[in-house]
């Protein structure tokens, strides 16, 4: 076991994977901006033998508050990729946004994760990433755990490489190398969920972004602080030359997702001139907001929230 200086300085890590959620679906701000940390130290163990780790829910907790799935591979294509994507990916993990001749933005293929409120816990699965590569910018060996400890907990995370292609990120409160060590040995405990599972399959083929959550959810349960109650969330989101986003809201009742509708109908009226398209309509027990987005509206929203960045 030893220690390393780094020459960059760890962000809030949860904070940031709220921004590369934001990245997508530009609507959804961070709670705060990302905050400097002094130099992080780095410690390292030896990643041992694990599963495959194909399945898009795998490692996953089976209690996450919020879950989520993003095809960089298909933003990188459009034009909000070039103006939002180093950014977001500076603040997740500056580390790795600054490796001399190797880029790892330019080959990720998707991100999936989990968010938990209690503990506040995050875990992020990167495939498509070159382990050689990132781990020479790193300074680690292939197999290497590496700790990234910031001067706060929130400020810490631990990465390893499972396969020469995926990365699993995993931060917060309370995590270690053997919290991660015991995470890469649990499958896709969320596959248990029935209901996550049906929410998946009702997800649309080919969204550059797809969230979702569950039943349980404790950020779902603040809704109820608003006099909303909401059963589960889903989300989807296609990004070409512009930004499309339907969320569904599944409520108790048809009565309760009438009254949803009508509410956000009326308080959406003072924000359509922002939206290309925004509207709420009420689909049984479910509420259905549609929001579309210009290219150049995209970029008017995100600069007033410079500040989250």
């Amino acid at each position: 076991m030893y220690e390393r200086q780094y020459d960059s300085a760890t962000t809030c890590y949860y904070d940031g994977v709220r921004k590369l959620i934001w990245m997508c679906v530009v609507v959804a701000a961070c709670d705060q901006g990302a905050k400097p940390a002094p130099p992080a130290k780095t410690s390292e163990a030896k990643v041992e033998p694990t599963r495959a780790f194909d399945d898009p829910l795998a490692l996953l907790p089976v209690d996450s508050d919020f879950v989520f799935r993003i095809d960089t591979a298909a933003l990188r294509r459009t034009p909000l990729w070039d103006k939002y994507a180093a950014r977001v990916f500076g603040a997740l993990l500056p580390r790795l946004a600054n490796c001399a001749g190797y880029d790892p933005l330019a080959e990720v293929a998707t991100v999936t994760g989990a968010l938990n409120e209690s503990p506040k816990q995050a875990i992020l699965i990167f495939r498509g990433i070159d382990r050689d590569k990132t781990m020479r910018c790193l300074q680690h060996a292939p197999n290497d755990y590496v700790t990234v400890t910031g001067k706060n907990p929130e400020q810490s995370y631990v990465l390893a490489f499972v396969d020469g292609n995926t990365m699993v990120v995993q931060g917060w409160q309370g995590v270690t190398t053997e919290v991660l060590r015991s995470t890469l040995q649990v499958g896709a405990p969320l596959r248990q969920r029935a209901d996550v599972v049906a929410a998946q399959k009702q997800l649309p083929a080919g969204a550059s972004m797809t969230m979702i959550m569950p039943a349980g959810s404790k950020v779902l349960a603040k809704s109820a602080g608003v006099g909303v109650k909401m059963q589960q969330m889903t989300g989807s989101a296609r990004v070409s030359e512009r930004l499309d986003m339907e969320i569904v809201m599944t409520l108790a009742n048809n009565d309760g997702a009438s009254q949803l509708a009508k509410m956000l109908q009326e308080q959406l009226k003072s924000a359509k001139s922002m939206f290309d398209k925004i509207e709420a309509r009420n689909d049984g027990d479910k509420v259905r907001l549609s929001i579309g987005m210009t290219e150049a509206q995209v970029t008017q929203i995100a600069s007033l929230l410079e500040p989250q960045f």
